[in-house]
């Protein structure tokens, strides 16, 4: 763990102009913290990142059209040595979990008193782990479980045979089981089998889940 620089530079990244302004006014009353930027997550932050090198940025997690994971690696391909915290509304331990992988030293609410954060930031540019291996190895293993999860969907979805994706292609083209029947030259009772081996393949409930289940996994295309 390093000592904290006598003046710890500060880099604000949210989308929301008036809360970001309201926190660099709190923070600059913070001993040794001073906020030299903000960016909106719609500028070039990874221009403004390598532009200030902070020793610590606050990213907000909740920008519209922007993954909280790639706002991270941004900051750190600017400024590989900075420190990034999560701002934090509601995020899943999913999300949490990618912006941790991508590099983040933490995250923190958006709602902490304002002498929360200043101790927060204070504590993430000396280097200290600030989430502890317990919490990084819970998140780590729900990323992991997650990302097993869906190989093993799309090794279902691979077990579809061309015959069961044309079925699937004709109900998402939202034509009739006749009309289907008729088009793929099967009788009703052929077609309903192949419905039914598709929704045992791949383990779901209903033609409504099998059809999302192989739009969701590319295998036929919504029209």
């Amino acid at each position: 763990m390093a000592p904290a620089p006598a003046m710890i530079r500060v880099l604000i990244v949210d989308d929301h102009r008036m809360f970001a302004e309201a926190l660099r006014l709190a923070l600059d009353t913070e001993d040794s913290v001073l906020v030299t930027g903000i960016a909106t997550g719609y500028d070039d932050v990874e221009g403004t990142a390598r532009k200030l090198t902070p020793h610590v940025a606050l990213v907000d997690l909740d920008i519209p059209g922007k993954e909280p994971a790639d706002m991270v690696r941004d900051v750190l391909r600017g400024s590989p040595e900075t420190f990034v915290l999560g701002l934090v509304t509601e995020q899943t331990d999913l999300t949490l979990a990618r912006i941790v992988e991508a590099g983040a030293a933490g995250y923190l609410s958006k709602y902490e008193p304002v002498a929360a954060v200043g101790d927060l930031v204070r504590r993430a540019a000396t280097g200290t782990d600030l989430l502890g291996p317990r919490e990084r190895r819970r998140l780590m293993g729900r990323l992991h479980h997650r990302r097993a999860e869906q190989a093993t969907a799309q090794q279902r979805a691979e077990r579809l045979t061309r015959r069961e994706l044309e079925v699937l292609q004709a109900m998402a083209d939202g034509d009739p089981p006749a009309v289907i029947a008729a088009r793929l030259g099967m009788s009703p009772a052929t077609l309903r089998t192949h419905v039914q081996n598709v929704i045992m393949k791949l383990g779901v409930h209903s033609k409504t889940e099998a059809l999302a289940f192989a739009i969701r996994h590319g295998k036929v295309s919504a029209r």
